[in-house]
């Protein structure tokens, strides 16, 4: 048997063949020297063999050409050509590092093992390309079995191809892209954690274009419904993508409330020292101040310093009542109210912002780190099922 291949689909493999079949028949035993060719076998009895997995076959077609001689002797050679689509049970659980192993099985149809045995006698390629998406093994495996049905015991002849996926187009249309929108998400790591807008536009930008490039590559996958090897990737690198972004928003909130404690413990802190004042009367309705009258006051002389307390601690009180959108922002120089309290507060400021800081160095390092790892044991892993 000859044959090579045309084409190769998920499910479903083309063969174009030569099926070459011989025996010998007693009864077309002669006397004479001359060798008898043929073009149709209608006046000699054929084998019906025919591919038990094939959806479609050349073989069953009436018409095909074929080429038979006989011998003197009564051996006949029987050559047939046949474009055969046969099934295979692709496995994707390692797409796109996966081996698929193809079977033919050939028997005959009608005449089980008491009329006929088959021998394989051998199985080669008359012509091998490599196909866009798959590289054929040179061996070609068969094995001969005997089957049992009702109507008797046949001999069935299986060849099993071995085609190995070659990677190269979905390394560069999945692989590396994919690679490069993960390390452009740690760019947010280097950002200020304070300027929230910009690394959540780095960060949701990356998403969408990773499922935009998920959708797009869609088509080029095989529809199955298990996860494959190149899903695992896919949303290994959508994850991280993810979690950068949730580390932003969770720097951005921590920042948000260690300022609004900060805060609140400073105008606790001034309330406290105003309240203590003798010269200032905290029954006093709280009215809209007047911002002519509180800088007149505040930048007055030294000798208005009860108007300054007073300035300052109207500003306090009903800034929550008449300017809630605007922070509370003073100079600490001005205030002669403020003293070891201020100072506390700027160490722990220095201390937050070294904490934060070191958050944003660990998740520059370990980032990086974990999908390096991942990418290292996923290709190690899935790279020795091509070499199986």
């Amino acid at each position: 048997m000859v044959i090579f291949f045309t084409a190769c689909y998920y499910q479903e493999f083309i063969v174009n063949s030569y099926i070459i079949q011989e025996w010998t028949d007693e009864r077309l035993k002669r006397e004479n020297h001359h060798v008898i060719m043929l073009q149709e076998a209608t006046d000699v009895w054929t084998p019906d063999v025919y591919c038990l997995n094939c959806r479609k076959s050349a073989l069953d077609e009436k018409g095909t050409r074929v080429l038979l001689r006989i011998d003197v002797d009564g051996n006949i050679y029987y050559s047939q050509p046949g474009l055969l689509n046969a099934a295979c049970n692709f496995d994707f659980y390692t797409f796109p590092f996966d081996v698929q192993r193809c079977k033919m099985q050939f028997a005959s149809y009608s005449n089980n093992n008491s009329f006929v045995d088959y021998k394989l006698k051998k199985a080669t390629f008359l012509e091998k390309k490599d196909l866009e998406q798959f590289k054929i093994d040179n061996e070609i495996k068969a094995l001969t079995r005997v089957a049992e049905y009702l109507s008797g015991n046949y001999t069935i002849i299986e060849l099993e191809l071995k085609f190995t996926r070659q990677i190269g187009f979905y390394l560069i249309r999945l692989y590396i892209p994919t690679s490069v929108l993960v390390s452009l998400s740690w760019i947010t790591f280097y950002v200020s954690p304070s300027d929230i807008e910009t690394r959540l536009t780095i960060g949701i930008t990356l998403i969408l274009s990773m499922i935009f490039l998920l959708g797009y590559s869609d088509t080029s996958l095989p529809k199955v419904s298990y996860i494959k090897a190149i899903d695992w990737f896919l949303i290994m690198a959508l994850l991280i993508i993810v979690l950068t972004v949730i580390e932003t928003v969770v720097v951005y909130w921590y920042i948000c409330k260690k300022e609004k404690q900060q805060e609140q413990r400073r105008r606790s802190s001034i309330f406290s020292k105003l309240s203590g004042s003798n010269h200032f009367d905290i029954s006093k309705e709280c009215s809209p101040p007047d911002e002519d009258d509180d800088m007149k006051a505040i930048y007055g002389s030294k000798e208005n310093t009860r108007n300054r307390k007073c300035a300052m601690k109207h500003k306090l009180l009903c800034v929550d009542e008449y300017d809630r959108k605007k922070p509370l922002k003073f100079d600490c120089s001005m205030s002669p109210f403020i003293g070891s309290e201020v100072n506390d507060d700027d160490n722990d400021d220095d201390d937050f912002r070294n904490r934060v800081a070191n958050f944003e160095i660990v998740a520059r390092l370990v980032f990086p780190l974990v999908f390096f790892v991942f990418a290292i044991i996923y290709g190690i892993h899935y790279s020795r099922y091509l070499h199986e």
